[in-house]
């Protein structure tokens, strides 16, 4: 064969492979959704995620739970195992269904196979941890484990725990040990296991949001404590105390920060904190700087809630629950972040949930928080709508071609659906 025609073979053969790789590649996202009334099942939502697909937006799968704890969970939020294979999903609400005596003991966290990721499957595997109740979020490791932060007890009093579960929903432990002295109610993880490090934070303690503790808390109990672990023995070895009832709810390392710095948002003092790990051990101990201060930028009162860092940790992206806006963060000097741009949404929006898609280009941003309706006090119920954004040009655009699927309709036969974790399967990236 000539030269000339073992190149052209060769490009074509390359080019049939890059096809077949392309065919392959799957782009999508996971809704982990709550049906509004709580008398019909929970379930998960796969949404088509390719841009260039012309069902881009659309539903591809709906799998919903089965068995006595099907519904009443409030799914919260979910996370893909490390190996893709295992997705994760907690209920916060499930601690509170015993009171109703529909069954003896709701199960907490529920596990999909999407070994097959456009088909998931719910093949009835749960978890129950046995201390812990109102599971949030959940943090795969990568010796296939999961960790889960739950908010409070069964009873939905302080304390809460970490619970370490395997794939299969099987409990390996709760920590720590020894709870700490002061409210212990986990909400946000984030770990580096090159540091052996992972950093939660304490946000209420979930009976002060009950309609029928109201005469004993008098409101809702915000914390003012973010804690440091060591992730090999499962220990607190530090916290920082923020500001009083400050509310810390998301916390994320700047990705691969020499210092092991964090972004921490802070519901209550409506701030975003920057926390130094103090890796070193110098004298001082852990240290925390207000890196915006969103009242004294002009958002008062607006919750700043997902806090989502790009892979460069030069960008994130914050949701302002109570702002009804979405705001574009410049994270090039940490200590002093500063706004890019500002999206309003409608009143009554709500938006709460973000996550920035693998390319780095997209993010989502979901119009649902939480509706305790006759059980409690916190009413978000926002619009339930599912919105992308594309920010690579230092502004938030919408998306032209996402159709901003809308969970109140989404669905027919089960009327209205609340939204809340996200999770995307990109192969590709």
């Amino acid at each position: 064969m000539a030269p000339s025609a073992s190149r052209l073979l060769s490009a074509l053969l390359l080019l049939a492979a890059l096809a077949d790789v392309a065919s392959a590649a799957e782009d999508l996202l996971y809704v982990w959704t709550g049906d509004d009334d709580h008398q019909q099942p929970d379930f998960l939502a796969v949404l088509e995620f390719n841009p260039t697909s012309p069902n881009y937006g659309k539903v591809v799968a709906k799998v919903d739970l089965t068995g006595p704890s099907a519904f009443g969970n409030e799914p919260h939020h979910i996370t893909f195992s490390y190996d893709k294979k295992t997705l994760a999903g907690a209920g916060i609400f499930s601690f509170l269904f015993p009171f109703s005596a529909r069954i003896p003991a709701q199960e907490q966290v529920f596990f999909y196979d999407t070994s097959n990721p456009r088909a998931p499957t719910f093949n009835g595997v749960t978890a129950n941890p046995l201390k812990s109740g109102a599971a949030d979020e959940l943090y795969p490791l990568s010796d296939g484990t999961f960790l889960l932060s739950s908010l409070g007890t069964r009873a939905g009093t302080a304390e809460g725990a970490i619970t370490v579960l395997s794939a299969t929903g099987t409990i390996l432990g709760e920590y720590p040990l020894v709870p700490p002295l002061e409210s212990f109610d986990p909400h946000g993880i984030t770990v580096r296991e090159d540091l052996d490090l992972f950093i939660t934070t304490d946000f209420i303690e979930p009976a002060s949001a009950l309609s029928l503790t109201q005469l004993l808390f008098g409101g809702i109990r915000y914390q003012k404590t973010i804690r440091k672990w060591r992730l090999s023995t499962k220990e607190i070895i530090g916290t920082w105390t923020v500001d009083d009832k400050a509310g810390p709810l998301t916390n994320y390392f700047i990705p691969n920060d020499p210092y092991g710095r964090i972004i921490a948002s802070a519901v209550n003092a409506n701030k975003i904190y920057l926390l130094d790990p103090n890796l070193n051990g110098t004298l001082g101990g852990l240290k925390y700087y207000t890196a915006l201060d969103l009242t004294a930028a002009g958002y008062p009162n607006s919750n700043p809630h997902y806090v989502r860092l790009t892979q460069d940790g030069k960008t994130a992206v914050l949701t302002l629950n109570a702002g009804n806006k979405v705001l574009l963060l410049d994270l090039t000097n940490p200590y002093n972040i500063k706004i890019k741009d500002v999206l309003p949404l409608p009143n009554g929006a709500n938006p709460h949930y973000a996550d920035i898609h693998p390319d780095q280009k997209r993010v989502v941003v979901v119009d649902y928080f939480l509706d305790f309706k006759t059980y409690g006090i916190i009413h978000r119920p926002g619009d339930k709508i599912i919105h992308v954004y594309t920010f690579d040009t230092g502004k938030l655009i919408p998306d032209p071609n996402w159709p901003n699927p809308d969970f109140k309709n989404l669905f027919p036969a089960q009327g209205v659906t609340n939204p809340h974790g996200t999770a995307f399967y990109a192969s590709g990236y």
